[in-house]
């Protein structure tokens, strides 16, 4: 059975196999075939290795060129940073060696557009935005306006350099003396109340906080060849940063030149005036620069031999600068806490944002560092018998950060900056300057901020403080993006509206409040509240700020209680009681509302105004107006009037064409005649009377009814 199987279906062997085709099986391949179907499978092999060696070395060399080519890239990165670097640090020598205000101050040339030359090679821009508010926002809002501000920091590349400059500016003593609030002159029989109100206001701002201006700006600085190339980079920073400012509800505009040169100047020359316009101040003859008018006449870096201060023509300044033990988990009110201080300041911080692999660099340095010294601790523990696994607390606690802020660095959202915090401050005398140092680190220091004097570096101090984005002072540490964004520049929202009225003080910042709801995007409102909770007052405050604001207005005040007749007296308005017993009467089918209407708008005025009064006796009697009803009160109202001619008719009048009415809706017309006879005639007639009331006499008018019935307050509102 075997050697049968193997006649039939011999067992193929490697070269001898004999395929099934469709004609049949293959032939076997003769001696010849094999050896030359072997030489070219080996040939194919060899070119395959062949190409495949070549393949790879052609790869080789190309990762090699493009390695060859980025090191060059990063060399001339590195170069351009060292040559940048360079040129800074021989500017910065310059300056702090210069003998002359000019060469002193820490800036080339200012642009009409606000581009400023800080150093060749150096260009920044400033940007004013407005506050929000923070301290009183939910904690949801709160945390929205911080990772916004944070995800603001990580946009700037390690090629920019950023600064934050928080000032209290003092308002001049004689711009607080001028200011009006309310224009005396247009009050007319207002002025005296005008003046007074200007007195007052004028005292709540020359007392406490509210003497001072809070201006926020963020400066940020390119290196560029030229103005051109600067004005090319600078300007994707500012849609940047305006965008970013903008959703966090915070209003921002670049500052031109003319504005930078007026905030380098409230730095350099505290409370002194400053005067400069490109057009009339510049020409191609005079030798003078921008930079010329705000130059002080001397700056004085060691005053009477003591150099931790400096004296500017007349004021005394210090610059503070920040420890670099600063705490990295700063509350985000420790920067408006200072603020807050009713002294003027300048608070800054510079920020450099070092690229993710030089951060990785220094946080290993630094952890190698850390597991020495938890060596070396080690070895001193065991050779003194100790237990070597208990390290000191401080210890401890900085490798658990460094472990923390490596691991947010290269894998979280984190950037790393460094850090440099400065504070400035001035004064008419030194001992004014001292008192007000020694109250700033005092708070300073309650906020977890410790500050320093910067003996010998007052120059660098003060050049580091202009809004310039160049840093001087070598006094720095490294912040992660939260850390940096824990400064928050925001604190309340101020409404200081020009020619508003005058509606409290911010309980934050205690500045006072000022607006003009005209100008608001609706001027419509309310005011609701408990019994006690100051209601009337919030209105006759409100009257009192439209009547000397907008003196053309017209004020009407519906006073059911009697408690605005002194305010109306005050005020030259005019008032207007009625009641059972009152002297003054009004007629709702006068037609003096209605002027400038043709006969048929008018009528249809009046005959709204008549089915309103209807309306609201009816629902005093717990039933509403019918259709058939609407159609009678029409029909009287325009008979009332056709009888009356050119006479004007009174509710009388209306009255009695009720009475008159026959046919159809006579029940109707009937029953709203008893309905409106009680106010026709007797004790509650006092509208059925011609209109006494010089109206438009006055732009206050105060309707007193609270004599009036309760149950005829709602028709007597209608008819006034």
């Amino acid at each position: 059975m075997l050697a049968a199987l193997r006649a039939t279906e011999p067992f193929p062997t490697l070269m001898g196999a004999l395929p099934m085709t469709e004609e049949g099986p293959r032939k076997p391949l003769t001696a010849a075939e094999r050896r030359h179907a072997k030489r070219a499978f080996a040939h194919d092999l060899k070119v395959n290795r062949a190409a495949r060696r070549a393949a790879e070395r052609e790869e080789r060399r190309r990762r090699k060129e493009e390695r060859r080519r980025w090191g060059s890239v990063q060399a001339m990165l590195a170069r351009d940073a060292r040559e940048l670097t360079e040129r800074t640090s021989a500017s910065r020598k310059v300056r702090a060696h210069a003998t002359g205000v000019f060469g002193a101050i820490g800036f080339e040339r200012m642009f009409r557009d606000g581009i400023c030359e800080v150093e060749p090679g150096l260009y920044s821009e400033t940007m004013e935005f407005s506050d929000v508010s923070y301290q009183s926002a939910s904690d949801e809002r709160q945390w929205e306006t911080f990772k916004a501000l944070a995800d603001t920091l990580n946009l700037f590349g390690c090629d920019t350099m950023v600064q934050y400059s928080l000032t209290n500016a003092q308002i001049p003593a004689d711009e607080l003396e001028r200011r009006r609030f309310f224009d005396v002159g247009a009050a007319g029989d207002n002025a005296d109340l005008a003046e007074e109100f200007n007195r007052i206001l004028c005292d709540k701002l020359a007392a406490g906080s509210s003497n001072l201006r809070r201006c926020r700006h963020i400066t940020y600085a390119v290196a560029a060849p030229d103005p051109e190339r600067a004005a090319a980079a600078l300007s994707p920073l500012r849609a940047m940063v305006a965008g970013r400012l903008a959703g966090m509800g915070s209003v921002a505009h670049v500052l031109d030149g003319r504005e930078r040169l007026e905030l380098v100047s409230s730095i350099l020359r505290p409370e002194k005036p400053f005067v400069f316009d490109y057009d009339h101040d510049l020409s191609a003859r005079s030798p003078l620069t921008a930079k010329d008018f705000v130059c002080p006449t001397a700056l004085d870096f060691r005053p009477g031999g003591d150099a931790a201060a400096y004296r500017s023509e007349e004021t005394w300044c210090q610059v503070l600068v920040v420890r670099p033990t600063i705490a990295g988990d700063l509350s985000t009110r420790a920067v408006s806490d200072i603020l807050d201080l009713p002294h003027p300041m300048t608070v800054t911080w510079h920020l450099q944002p070092i690229d993710k692999p030089r951060a990785t660099e220094l946080m290993l340095a630094q952890s190698a560092w850390i597991q020495k010294e938890v060596i070396d601790h080690q070895r001193r523990a065991l050779a003194q018998g100790f237990d070597h696994t208990i390290l000191p607390p401080e210890l401890e606690s900085l490798r658990a950060e460094n472990e923390l802020v490596l691991d947010q660095v290269e894998h979280g959202e984190q950037h790393l900056f460094y850090f440099c915090g400065l504070v400035f401050t001035y004064g008419a005398t030194r001992a004014e300057l001292d008192a007000r140092v020694v109250e700033i680190c005092r708070t300073a220091h309650a906020v977890g901020i410790e500050l320093a004097a910067l003996p010998l570096r007052q120059r660098e101090g003060m050049n580091s403080v202009l809004p310039l984005a160049h840093c001087h002072v070598d006094v720095r540490r490294d912040l992660t993006t939260f850390e940096a964004s824990a400064l928050m520049p925001f604190t309340t929202l101020e409404m200081d509206m020009a020619g508003g009225g005058y509606y409290g003080q911010n309980r934050i910042s205690g500045n006072l409040v000022t607006c003009d709801r005209k100008k608001l995007m609706s001027p419509h409102g309310f005011v609701c509240g408990m019994s006690g909770s100051g209601k009337s007052f919030a209105v006759k405050r409100e009257i009192v700020n439209t009547v000397l604001a907008h003196p053309a207005d017209e004020v009407f005040v519906m006073d059911v209680t009697g408690e605005y007749a002194h305010l109306t007296e005050a005020a030259h308005g005019t008032r207007v009681a009625l009641g059972p017993d009152a002297r003054s009467h009004l007629n709702p089918l006068d037609m003096s509302d209605a002027q400038g209407l043709s006969a048929q708008a008018a009528l249809a005025w009046k005959v709204d105004a008549l089915l309103a009064m209807t309306s609201a006796l009816k629902a005093e009697g717990g039933t509403d107006l019918t259709q058939e009803e609407r159609s009678v009160v029409t029909a009287a109202a325009d008979a009332t009037y056709r009888a009356a001619a050119d006479a004007t008719p009174t509710l009388g009048d209306f009255v009695a064409r009720l009475q008159e009415a026959r046919g159809a809706g006579e029940a109707e017309a009937q029953r709203l005649a008893l309905v409106f006879s009680r106010y026709v005639s007797g004790p509650l007639g006092f509208l059925n009377h011609e209109t006494d009331v010089p109206m438009g006499s006055a732009n206050l008018t105060c309707f007193d009814t609270a004599s009036v019935p309760a149950d005829m307050r709602v028709l007597t509102m209608l008819a006034n």
